[in-house]
Order: C-alpha cells, then structure tokens, then sequence
C-alpha cells in the first residue's frame, strides 16, 4: 500500500464523520518536506472554518498514526469548481456535466477533449465531443486527468 493510500484509509472515516466527503489526496515534495494536501467538499460547498475543523481533526489522527516519515505541511481545501475526477464513482455522479479530459497518449489523433459527460460503463467514458460534434469513447486507464469544465452562466452545484 502506498502512501497516499495509507493516508486516505486513516483520514476517510474522520472526515466521513464530520459529514464531509473526502475528494482526494495529493502529496507532493520529498524529505526536506512534504505537502499533504486534502480535498474535501460537501453539499452546497465549502467554507474556510470547514476547512479548518477538518484539519484539526485529521492532523490529529495523522499525528498519532504517524504514517508520514517526513516532516509535512497539512493543507486542507476545497476541490473547487473544476473539481478534478478520481474515482469512478465520479464519472456516473457529474454525467450531464461538461468535462475536460486528458489522456496518456493521443486517441483518435488527440489527448485532449471537453464536452457533456455522458457516463462510465465498464472501462469506458462516453462524452459528447464539443469540437468533434460526436459521443467518443475513452478508456478509463487511458485517463491521465479529468476535471469538471466551468461555464459562465451555468451554475449546476450538485
């Protein structure tokens, strides 16, 4: 297990607890010092004082688990409102959604594409194409990132 594994599998049922939803973990940086940066969100967004008390609560938790063996600066954050995709789980919940998505390496002569989500059945992402005018097919491990595409004039909080 790795370690931005270990550390979702300490901090998950915390914030869980606190009636947020754990988005993602990142940590970057090396011995010198590390970032661990924790994105969290719930319905209806989040506020700076939410993000303090999950900090609190999980810096606690990390402390006395410990799985860090660097020293480390605790950032926790909203996802914001082109909340990047990891899960599969987020491909079913955003469909409808217009996504940018970028690939390892080139599909259909391309690796870069942004449209209406339309779903993930499988291993694979279906969008509507923006440019290309046409649903086209993606791989999911063929998905380097994704991340929701921010519209003005179409707020769609969900």
């Amino acid at each position: 297990m790795g370690l931005v594994e270990r550390v979702t599998e300490i901090i998950e049922p915390v914030i869980a607890a606190l009636g947020f939803e754990l988005v993602h973990v990142e940590i970057a940086g090396g011995r010198r010092g590390m970032i661990v940066r924790v994105l969290v969100d719930k319905p209806g967004g989040i506020t700076v004082e939410d993000c303090a008390r999950v900090s609190e609560r999980i810096g606690v938790v990390l402390d006395v688990e410990d799985p860090i063996p660097h020293r480390y600066v605790l950032e926790v954050c909203s996802p914001g409102i082109e909340r990047g995709l990891y899960r599969r789980s987020d491909y079913e919940r955003f469909a409808g959604r217009v996504v940018k998505i970028e690939t390892w390496e080139p599909l259909q002569g391309r690796r870069h594409f942004v449209g209406e989500l339309l779903g993930i059945e499988g291993d694979e992402v279906t969008l509507r194409e923006r440019e290309l005018k046409r649903e086209v097919v993606i791989p999911y491990p063929k998905i380097r990132k994704a991340h929701l595409a921010f519209e003005w004039g179409k707020s769609r909080a969900k």
